[in-house]
């Protein structure tokens, strides 16, 4: 296990028994008592304390690292934020984000995106329309195609922004 310009994929803060928030100092602490039990040289399964080891080595140089422990605080979905010459990190409470209730039109289809690809089905099909061959054959399938995905996006996005369509 090589250390790694990716984000590790174990936690990195729960490898060397610290909390988000902690500073350097804390970091090295964590890193020395735990290397003094899981060194192979002092271990009970000198195998097991060498990937232990590298696991600690890893969290040590990913979190000591101002710019990789950024990088792995947003891998990771932490928000960090500058409290002097400490940098403290706190987890996204991923409860509080409010999403639309099932069955919403905010949980239907994209209708931005299928007002666009109706836009541009409308749009092709009229430059399409002066020209003369097998190009003014498609007008004929992609116009009135355009148009009903134009109708359907609109109305979607019409509804998503007056809060979906009329209750009963």
């Amino acid at each position: 296990m090589a250390i790694l310009d990716a984000p590790p994929d174990f936690d990195l803060y729960a490898e060397l028994g610290v909390d988000p928030g902690a500073d350097r100092g804390r970091i090295d602490a964590a890193f020395r008592r735990l290397m003094k039990q899981h060194h192979p040289d002092v271990a009970r399964d000198p195998v097991a304390g060498e990937r232990r080891g590298k696991r600690l080595n890893i969290a040590r140089h990913w979190l000591i690292d101002p710019e990789r422990r950024g990088r792995y605080d947003r891998s990771r979905g932490l928000a960090r934020m500058d409290r002097g010459a400490r940098l403290a990190t706190t987890p996204v409470d991923r409860s509080r984000v409010r999403r639309p209730p099932a069955g919403t039109v905010a949980s239907g289809p994209p209708f931005g995106a299928i007002f666009l690809i109706g836009l541009m089905l409308v749009a092709g099909s009229l430059l399409a329309s002066a020209s003369t061959g097998p190009g003014a054959m498609m007008t004929l399938v992609s116009f009135p195609i355009g148009v009903l995905m134009l109708l359907y996006g609109g109305a979607g996005v019409v509804f998503g922004l007056l809060g979906g369509p009329p209750r009963r």
